[in-house]
């Protein structure tokens, strides 16, 4: 028995300190929520009306912003021009007059274009005073003139309305508008002096070129209407909203007291300060200042109300602990034994990783293959660790060689230079080589045929050097050789070996052309960027001296290479070459240039070489995108030939002979003189050939007698009359 009650007494024991345990943590968790959270309330709550108090300023802007439309409306209102004139050439009682004749839809004589401007604005202003929210919009002068609907009988729109008793401009509404210069005047509410009704006013000074007062708009804005629409962009309902202005008096409020001055002097001293917020009476205020009208929009909420809602809280955390300690107990007994010890394996796996900086660490069988989530979790990682190295293996092959070859790339040549950049390697020689005319071979026949070009020199470059040298792809068109204990004669000796061997490749496009420099680093005290830059100079100047001939060999390459793709622009070709020869000599001109006419008559369709077959020997019409392909070979032929010293002046004759004397041809649409004479005779050859020969995209061709008369059709306009005439007179019966 003694047993059993001191097993109770445990038991107790135990419960009463689980109790206290969980007492004491609430009840200190209570007292700090309390001391964090009572400023974080207050904070939440000044946010709040600050957030309402920006929301209420942006729905005064949008007000505003709307009714200044109707302002810019009345004010563009081309009767303002002639307003003042009228006011000050008329009487008072021609100016009744006047206005009772436009009133009546009289004739008025001379005034009858002021009178229809005029009858425009009252139609104007008549319709936006059939908003709701507006009460009346009238107008008054300088001179004491007031122009309104509001005078008069029933419905009639009285305007030139003159009273002795009322005086416009000493009104609140006209002088503050002539005050604010082009800005619209708001003010303050007041009561209508007609019906007694409160009205809040906007009006706007209309000013001459002078900057002279023609008049002032203003509006009367029912304050019902205006408190509904602003209040409407509240953002929180529970707190307290109102406006006032500089003088503490009521613009805006849900109370009956607009237009009366509040009666807290402490708030009046609160809006000329900087401070955003004010404790008056146990009540929160803070304000904002609408730029526009320099009212104050003022929010409020009680501090009593922070204390009501951290207590709510309070209890909450009280609540919501007790139940989340007692289910982190439970959770943490069943969870503890199951996912802890795996997590520490995986915890003691990574730190090995890390601190061994190995990745290839995997974990052990048993582990891994065990048949339950833990299993299969370890499995996953397992199988990330292995496409992380897989991953990296290929990053870092990725980043030391260059796609395209397979080469190293420019960052292993890079690493490679400071391996070896030390005594035991020396003599260490550089050798840099370009590929020439790769960019010719690129324009002519295609990036695919200048990767073509650049793999077969790689392939050269990697048959011919030891293993512990270094190659890679500089950039380009461009590689380079590190050669380690290689002397200045033993790299010579290489760059022989590597000359003849391009010399015995086959590719389809010409020869194989490399430019080489050499230079070797034979002391330590050397610098390794001068022996570089060496090698690369030496290699620049080899390219200079070969590049143009390796241009020329390649130009005439294009030419086989197009003859041999179109036949008939071969035939057409030869054709052209031959009447414009004839042309040329029948000009009187001097041999040499006779020379460059035939050959740009041979090779004026060059560029073609990069059109594609189906659009050259295309039946039916080319389409508008095709057309344009087609009349882009005169330039490109241009640019291939511009790049070789030999073909240089010829570049021109190719590249304006699609031009026209009327300047409607292309590419640079020149006109007369301006197009070269070889342009103008070879687009006289060219035109005549095609007139009179089949072509796949016609169904006839013409005689040469009417390809004759269509050439001098176009004499002037597409053609230069002198080539007509002599291709005509000397050459035409010949042929």
């Amino acid at each position: 028995m003694k047993i059993l009650n001191t097993k109770y007494s445990v038991k107790l024991l135990f419960t009463v300190l689980l109790v206290i345990g969980i007492l004491i943590p609430v009840i200190f968790t209570n007292s700090f929520f309390y001391n964090l959270f009572s400023k974080t309330y207050d904070d939440e709550h000044k946010s709040a009306i600050s957030l309402n108090a920006k929301s209420l300023n942006y729905a005064l802007d949008q007000y505003f912003d709307k009714y200044s439309i109707v302002f810019d409306v009345i004010s563009d209102n081309i009767v303002w021009e002639d307003l003042t004139d009228i006011n000050d050439s008329l009487t008072i009682e021609e100016i009744h007059n006047l206005y009772s004749q436009i009133t009546l839809d009289q004739n008025v004589g001379i005034y009858e274009d002021y009178a229809d401007d005029y009858r425009s604005l009252v139609e104007l202003i008549s319709s936006y005073e059939t908003n709701e929210s507006i009460k009346a919009i009238y107008i008054g002068t300088p001179d004491k003139y007031v122009f309104t609907n509001e005078i008069g009988d029933g419905n009639t729109v009285l305007f030139g309305y003159e009273d002795e008793t009322f005086d416009c401009t000493t009104r609140p509404w006209f002088i503050g508008a002539v005050a604010n210069d082009d800005d619209i005047f708001w003010s303050a509410p007041y009561v209508d002096r007609d019906n007694e009704t409160i009205v809040l006013s906007a009006s706007k000074a209309i000013l001459d070129n002078y900057d002279a007062v023609v008049a002032v708009i203003s509006m009367d804005i029912h304050i019902d209407a205006f408190t509904e629409e602003v209040l409407q962009f509240k953002f929180d309902d529970k707190y307290s909203s109102f406006i006032l202005n500089e003088e503490g008096k009521f613009i805006l409020t849900s109370a009956d007291n607009v237009g009366l001055y509040i009666d807290n002097e402490q708030l009046v001293e609160f809006l000329s300060t900087e401070d955003a917020f004010i404790e008056i009476d146990g009540i929160v205020y803070t304000k904002i200042q609408n730029e526009e009208s320099d009212w104050f929009i003022i929010q409020t909420y009680p501090q009593n109300q922070v204390i009501g809602d951290l207590a709510e809280l309070l209890r909450s955390v009280t609540i919501f602990g007790l139940i989340l300690l007692l289910l982190i107990i439970i959770i943490a007994y069943f969870l503890s034994n199951l996912y802890l010890k795996p997590i520490m394996i995986l915890t003691n796996h990574f730190n090995k990783i890390e601190n061994e900086k190995d990745i290839s660490i995997l974990l052990s069988d048993s582990i891994v293959n065990k048949n339950n989530e833990i299993g299969r979790l370890f499995s996953s990682v397992q199988n990330m660790q292995k496409s992380v190295k897989d991953s990296m293996i290929q990053v870092e092959y990725l980043s030391y060689h260059d796609q395209l070859t397979e080469l190293n790339n420019r960052s292993y040549f890079e690493k490679s230079l400071v391996v070896l950049n030390t005594k035991k390697y020396l003599p260490l020689s550089i050798v840099m080589i370009d590929v020439n005319g790769l960019k010719l071979i690129n324009d002519a026949f295609g990036h695919s045929a200048g990767d073509d070009l650049l793999k077969l020199t790689s392939t050269i470059l990697t048959k011919n050097i030891r293993p512990n040298d270094v190659v890679a792809r500089w950039g380009g068109d461009e590689f380079v050789l590190l050669l380690p204990k290689t002397t200045l004669k033993d790299a010579k000796q290489l760059i022989k070996k590597l000359q003849s061997s391009t010399k015995k490749l086959q590719f389809k496009y010409g020869d194989v052309s490399l430019a080489i420099g050499v230079a070797t680093k034979e002391e330590e005290q050397q610098d390794m960027f001068k022996i570089f830059n060496l090698a690369e100079e030496i290699m620049y100047q080899e390219k200079n001296n070969v590049e143009s001939s390796v241009r020329s060999e390649t130009i005439n390459t294009i030419i086989n290479t197009l003859f041999e793709k179109s036949p008939e622009t071969k035939d057409h070709s030869i054709r052209v070459s031959e009447i414009a020869t004839a042309i040329a000599k029948g000009m009187g001109l001097p041999d040499n240039k006779v020379n460059d006419i035939k050959t740009i008559g041979t090779i004026h369709d060059i560029g073609k070489i990069v059109i594609d077959t189906s659009i050259l020997e295309k039946i039916t019409p080319l389409t508008k995108e095709e057309r344009e392909i087609i009349q882009n070979h005169s330039s490109i032929g241009s640019r291939m030939l511009s790049s070789t010293h030999e073909y240089t002046r010829l570049a021109p004759g190719v590249l304006h002979h699609h031009e026209n004397i009327d300047g409607t041809g292309y590419p640079n649409n020149l006109k007369g003189e301006q197009i070269p004479l070889e342009s103008r005779i070879i687009a006289v050859a060219d035109a005549f050939d095609a007139m009179i020969s089949p072509r796949p995209y016609k169904d006839s061709f013409m005689t040469m007698e009417e390809a004759v008369i269509e050439l001098k059709r176009c004499s002037g306009t597409q053609f230069d009359k002198e080539v007509i005439q002599v291709f005509i007179d000397k050459v035409l019966p010949k042929l």
